[in-house]
């Protein structure tokens, strides 16, 4: 079983920037059973308030997300919480 834990640049910020970046490292994954994502994968870590701006409702943009690389790379994707999305 092959299981990549991702660790993240938290230079990159931006929501659809950071969604391009992991992608291309899940890209390069060799035959991935399992994705872990760290939390906070999409927004970056920032130590400050100005997080919530990056808030996700429920998160629901996440979940699609991580589902449709979950598709696109027939793997499993664990990010939020533990959330394993297939």
């Amino acid at each position: 079983m092959n299981i990549y834990s991702l660790e993240l640049d938290n230079d990159i910020k931006g929501i659809s920037a950071r969604k391009q970046y992991i992608e291309t490292l899940i890209a390069k994954t060799i035959s991935p059973d399992v994705i872990v994502l760290p939390e906070l994968a999409l927004c970056s870590y920032m130590g400050s308030t100005d997080i919530w701006q990056y808030a996700d409702n429920d998160s629901a943009d996440t979940s699609k997300w991580a589902m449709a690389m979950a598709e696109k790379y027939h793997t499993y994707i664990v990010a939020l919480k533990q959330k394993i999305y297939k």
